[in-house]
């Protein structure tokens, strides 16, 4: 999901209800677990890396 590109307000949060079968908040729960697993970067570095600088930066907004 997060290497795709959505058209407009909701359509990710819609994407992950119908695709996945998750609610959204538990989607990024997962998200947020698997940004901290080695498996998970060396699967897709560029992806996990970006990831984690978005979710550090918000951290630090708090």
């Amino acid at each position: 999901m997060e290497r795709r590109g959505f058209a407009g307000p909701g359509a990710k949060e819609r994407a992950i209800r119908e695709e996945l079968g998750l609610s959204p908040v538990r989607y990024y729960q997962l998200l947020n677990a698997l940004l901290d697993d080695t498996r998970a970067l060396a699967h897709d570095p560029v992806t996990v890396n970006r990831l984690r600088r978005v979710r550090d930066a918000r951290r630090a907004e708090r």
